[in-house]
């Protein structure tokens, strides 16, 4: 019975080793859910989770402004599309969640990714989704569109991003520096 349960306890550890082992050195291309592939993304954590795989300056209040960008994920995981502020606010002591009802998005995009100029999610956004602030206290991170990748369960490569600006922001008017445009992985599903 001892040998049993040694035996059971011996598998129960080893067997998630050799599968976290795997994951890293396949970097998370074998089939599994989204909800797996992120928990050991956040398990993992590969020092390059995080980094954006679109960055630029894009002025969301010059209606009609379109531009594309190619996606080249590393990790299939939950992603947002979103854009970084600068936090005007950065020494205030007020709690986030006020700054946060400040750092809201109230203007409208469309934004779409593509496969061969084959529209595969289209999605006019006119509010943010979430708000958080980056850890240096000196930007402001606004969320517009959270989707995965990959798409539909299977396209992760050839993707493109567009984004179309709709309608005005009279918070980013306000603002002389243009907000940044980031893809990035979510830390949040």
């Amino acid at each position: 019975m001892k040998k049993i349960i040694s035996i059971s306890f011996l598998l129960l550890i080893i067997v998630p080793i050799v599968y976290l082992i795997f994951y890293r050195l396949t970097m998370g291309f074998f089939p599994q859910s989204i909800g797996t592939r992120h928990t050991l993304n956040m398990m993992t954590r590969p020092n390059d989770l995080y980094n954006p795989i679109v960055l630029d300056s894009f002025n969301l209040n010059e209606q009609g402004l379109s531009r594309s960008y190619e996606l080249h994920p590393k990790y299939l995981d939950f992603y947002i599309v979103g854009i970084r502020r600068k936090n005007l606010d950065a020494n205030s002591n007020e709690p986030f969640s006020a700054l946060a009802k400040k750092y809201s998005y109230n203007g409208e995009v469309l934004i779409e990714i593509l496969l061969y100029e084959k529209v595969l999610l289209s999605q006019k956004v006119s509010s943010s989704q979430e708000v958080w602030q980056s850890d240096d206290r000196q930007s402001v991170c606004i969320a517009l569109l959270k989707f995965e990748i990959p798409i539909q369960g299977k396209y992760k490569d050839d993707l493109q991003l567009r984004i179309t600006a709709l309608k005005s922001d009279p918070q980013i008017e306000q603002i002389k520096e243009t907000p940044e445009l980031f893809v990035q992985v979510s830390s949040i599903p």
